[in-house]
């Protein structure tokens, strides 16, 4: 398991997918930054290619049928 430092300069409540800030894995001088949540789901997820919101609408598509 990773430990991660994240942290995050700014946020809006009114758009919660705009997100700005920076990934830090603990104990290591590297500093990912992010954008929006998107690009911190693909920082803390690096072999998972699709993002968190095509995973939920896979899930309920299937919870569908």
């Amino acid at each position: 398991m990773d430990s991660y430092i994240v942290r995050v300069y700014r946020f809006d409540r009114s758009k919660p997918r705009a997100i700005i800030g920076v990934v830090e894995e603990a104990g290591s001088d590297d500093k990912k930054a992010f954008m929006n949540i998107d690009e911190l789901w693909k920082i803390l997820n690096p072999h998972c290619d699709k993002p968190r919101k095509k995973i939920r609408e896979q899930k309920m598509a299937n919870l569908q049928r």
